[in-house]
């Protein structure tokens, strides 16, 4: 077919034409176009370059595509898998994709001087399942493995929790990347002070923890900070463990915001203050059942009496 034309379905003319909005065309035409007829793998991650593409709201661009993948138009089926699951590759598919794709070839090198070292093939084959998988473009897997590196973190479950998050946030270009993290430094930073653990290079486990408050919890900064300040107050340190219990606790709760957690907290004080009166009420309440059967003995006057009728028994006529 001639590059100069591109193939929209019938369908979308005689059943969709006159029923959808502007935009929802404007969507549908930009997608066949750019998208159709396996030029790119169209996915979530395709709104944001869509939406700044035509000038619709990120949200609008959702609505169309969804309408459409409904409606049965090819071009709006996502390809490609976008679970969890890392996908794993041989030795004679790496070879493959390397002879036959230029960008994979640059992947590679780019990897090896962030690296500053020579590939594994588990450093292949997990950088294929971000490139082939996950479908990040080659320069925002380079922005990213840049910015794990220079946190000193190279660990393989952590980029790909990192890539799997950025597909999912829909990051496919180097400016959506920067700009992401850019925000996420900000939040790192404060949590890292929040701590007390400021003016050093971050573990992998407390990358995971951090990760995970923010992207698996979906929680605000503010919050996570709110967790480490009331652990601190608690404990009297920013035991990376309490913080995480108080965390896991407020997301199974549905704590989404520190005016949540201080209304938790209210409740739970006077649930607590609640509890207490009840119990001096109920100590009261002992206190006075027992002094009302105690006896109070007057030694002095049994005396008296004693002797008294003693007189009384003994006295002559």
């Amino acid at each position: 077919m001639d590059k100069n034309f591109v193939c929209v379905s019938n369908k979308i003319i005689d059943e969709h034409l006159l029923a959808v909005s502007h935009g929802a065309l404007l969507v549908c035409f930009y997608v066949c176009r750019h998208y159709g007829s396996g030029k790119r793998s169209f996915s979530k991650r395709s709104y944001v370059t869509i939406a700044k593409a035509i000038g619709l709201p990120k949200e609008q661009v959702a609505e169309a595509a969804e309408y459409w993948a409904n409606a049965g138009i090819e071009a709006f089926s996502p390809v490609g898998n976008f679970s969890g699951r890392q996908r794993t590759y041989d030795t004679g598919e790496i070879s493959i994709l390397a002879d036959e794709s230029e960008e994979v070839r640059y992947l590679f090198k780019m990897a090896e001087r962030v690296y500053n070292d020579a590939l594994t093939y588990t450093d292949m084959s997990l950088l294929l399942d971000f490139y082939d998988r996950l479908k990040l473009p080659v320069h925002v897997i380079e922005v990213m493995l840049d910015y794990c590196c220079s946190r000193g973190v190279r660990n393989s479950n952590y980029l790909l929790r990192v890539a799997q998050d950025w597909a999912d946030k829909g990051i496919v270009t180097v400016e959506d990347a920067e700009d992401y993290i850019k925000s996420f430094n900000s939040d790192f930073r404060a949590i890292m002070k929040a701590m007390g653990r400021s003016g050093r290079n971050i573990t992998d486990a407390e990358m995971v923890y951090i990760q995970k408050w923010l992207k698996e919890y979906k929680l605000p900064s503010s919050l996570v900070i709110k967790a480490c300040d009331r652990a601190i107050i608690q404990t009297g340190k920013g035991s990376i463990s309490y913080i995480d219990k108080i965390l896991t606790d407020w997301h199974k709760n549905g704590v989404k915001t520190v005016e949540d957690a201080d209304a938790e907290k209210e409740h739970f004080d006077e649930g607590k203050l609640a509890a207490s009166s009840a119990e001096r009420s109920q100590s009261r309440q002992k206190s006075r059942f027992a002094s009302s059967n105690k006896r109070e003995w007057d030694f002095d006057k049994i005396m008296q009496m004693a002797v008294e009728q003693t007189d009384k028994l003994f006295k002559v006529e």
